[in-house]
């Protein structure tokens, strides 16, 4: 009888799938000691799903990070959890282990795409009009090199302070309840005081003083900030895109480069926020920074017509070569 088991290496709970001829049995171990199993034929795996989801903490439940689950789908919907990391190239690689296991496709929810992984195919007609609208979105070809990226423009600026609020205006709006609290604090203490006619606790000018300071600090603080962030969200993106490799840059700062031969998909994520996804066979490029949905929409399109084009002309080059 064969057998096979999938250990789970980042999820919090230890868990497990073991496969012994046509049944599986996924089990995971909770805290106080018990185990949760489910029996099933492995012929009821649909396929392997992939989410990336928020983690979340603290006392205001702020959001912390983001990791990908890996999901055991079954025939009947239901979805059982098999491994948690925050590596995107690990979460794929398991993905793909057990699609190779159970001979089910490895689905990313929530994403958009052409090829390998998309559970939507790109809706064309709707992408090719905001491509045709996107004015932020610009490429350029020379010889076999393509050159797709994002130009900032007067609209992107409105654009930017709407994601820098988004993100990080509760920072600011924090410094400022907490200090208006601590005013009308010392307006209630000094009414409470004239109305009982008891002398009031003043703060003395000293303290007032270190109080005004103490706002300023605080709203600097929370400006520079604001600003860095901003900063960092308005970095241009470029990628440069031959028959031999792809890289992407921020501005002039090269990110990260895969052989073009390698990838295996190019995704437009829609959870938990905008990305474009490019996977390699052990690498993944991800792209966050950009204005809005038709940007993502428009950079999509254009890197697919690219990969078309530089693997036709490098078989047009390899034949030739052949010749």
């Amino acid at each position: 009888m064969l057998s096979e088991k999938f250990f789970s290496k980042g999820h919090r709970l230890p868990t497990t799938v073991e496969c012994r001829g046509e049944w599986a049995l996924w089990q995971r171990q909770i805290p106080d000691g018990r185990t949760e199993y489910i029996k099933f034929p492995t012929s009821q795996v649909a396929q392997i799903s992939l989410l990336r989801t928020q983690v979340r903490g603290g006392a205001f439940q702020g959001i912390l990070g983001t990791v990908w689950q890996v999901y055991l789908t079954l025939a009947d919907r239901s979805e059982w959890l098999l491994d948690e990391t925050w590596d995107t190239a690990v979460a794929f690689g398991k993905a793909n282990q057990l699609s190779d296991y159970f001979a089910v496709p490895a689905v990313v929810l929530a994403s958009e795409g052409d090829g390998k992984y998309a559970a939507e195919p790109l809706d064309l007609p709707n992408v090719i009009q905001n491509a045709q609208v996107c004015s932020t979105i610009r490429c350029q070809k020379s010889g076999q090199q393509w050159h797709i990226y994002s130009q900032w423009q007067a609209v992107s600026t409105w654009q930017l302070g709407g994601q820098i609020l988004s993100r990080f205006g509760f920072l600011l709006f924090a410094v400022i309840v907490a200090n208006l609290m601590i005013h009308f604090g010392g307006l209630l203490h000094f009414c409470g005081s004239v109305w009982f006619n008891r002398p009031a606790i003043g703060l003395g000018e000293g303290l007032n003083l270190s109080l005004r300071w103490q706002v300023i600090l605080e709203l600097a603080v929370a400006l520079s900030i604001m600003v860095y962030k901003g900063a960092q969200i308005s970095r241009e993106e470029h990628l440069y895109i031959t028959p031999d490799r792809l890289t992407f840059f921020l501005d002039t700062q090269q990110i990260d480069q895969v052989e073009t031969a390698a990838i295996d998909s190019v995704l437009f994520l829609t959870q938990p926020w905008p990305s474009l996804l490019i996977l390699a066979q052990d690498q993944a490029i991800e792209i966050r920074e950009l204005q809005n949905l038709s940007e993502f929409r428009a950079m999509v399109l254009q890197l697919n017509e690219a990969l078309t084009a530089v693997g036709t002309d490098a078989s047009l080059t390899k034949l030739g070569t052949m010749e």
